[in-house]
């Protein structure tokens, strides 16, 4: 059976920090933007960045599944709505939005940021899950020898 390399706790940890604190960064970046382009775009990227700050301090001192299951799910979700705002655009904005891909270097690292923050945490997510299940398997593998 091979043998899936986990990433070692301290550095997935603050890794993920620093993916969730420049995702903020970014966000807090386009503000100015946001909000010229409509009222509910900027309040949306405020709330991001309250999200993502959320991300940094959870992921500092929350150890379990769940903070990573977090930060998948942000990430993801981050990842999926700019993809969408690129391509389709956003609604009741005055200007237009969909289809400038590389109009700032800013929104182009945005994908990339939150792809592997959702890579990060994908990653260790099946590692403790590769573990647990190697771990169950060798407790149940030890009590069958030890029975005879």
């Amino acid at each position: 059976m091979s043998r899936m390399v986990r990433p070692s706790p301290d550095i997935a940890r603050g890794a993920g920090a620093v993916l969730f604190f420049l995702i903020a960064g970014i966000h807090f970046l386009n503000l100015p933007a946001g909000f010229r382009l409509g009222g509910y775009v900027g309040v949306s990227l405020v709330l991001s960045c309250v999200i993502n700050f959320a991300g940094v301090v959870g992921i500092m001192v929350e150890p379990r599944a769940r903070i990573w299951w977090y930060a998948l799910v942000t990430g993801g979700l981050t990842l999926i709505a700019w993809i969408v705002t690129q391509s389709v655009g956003l609604p009741l904005t005055t200007e237009e939005v969909s289809g400038q891909w590389v109009r700032e270097p800013v929104v182009l690292a945005q994908p990339f940021v939150a792809a592997s923050l959702a890579a990060l945490a994908g990653w260790v997510l099946l590692s403790r899950a590769y573990e647990d299940t190697n771990a169950t398997l060798s407790r149940e593998r030890e009590r069958l020898l030890h029975r005879r």
